[in-house]
């Protein structure tokens, strides 16, 4: 449960930075690289944090439900919108195999 807190308060103090900075990025990913300092320059609660992170990657499918039924929507013709999707899906790739790699290369290091 700790982890959980922790994982939710860390979003919670993203959101509140971008809307009191007024960053253009979402409130949810500021978070997540508050979370990530948090987790390379700390070990506290790391256990309680791994526990619930593998907890949340279990259900991962389902959150990819609503992606899948979007798709589905576009139809038989998908015109301009299926350009779009394929350079967003071509860019998120890109840039999570980066962020794992070195999110990876640091704890390497620091093993």
């Amino acid at each position: 449960m700790l982890g959980f807190i922790v994982i939710i308060a860390f979003t919670l103090a993203g959101e509140a930075l971008v809307a009191l900075a007024g960053l253009p990025v979402p409130g949810s990913i500021v978070g997540l690289l508050l979370l990530c300092g948090y987790l390379t320059f700390g070990r506290a609660g790391l256990a309680e944090i791994d526990a619930t992170a593998r907890l949340i990657l279990r259900f991962l499918p389902l959150f990819l439900v609503p992606v899948g039924v979007a798709v589905v929507g576009l139809g038989a013709d998908p015109g301009p919108e299926l350009a779009r999707l394929v350079a967003t899906l071509v860019v998120a790739l890109v840039v999570g195999v980066l962020a794992v790699s070195s999110v990876m290369r640091l704890v390497a290091r620091r093993s």
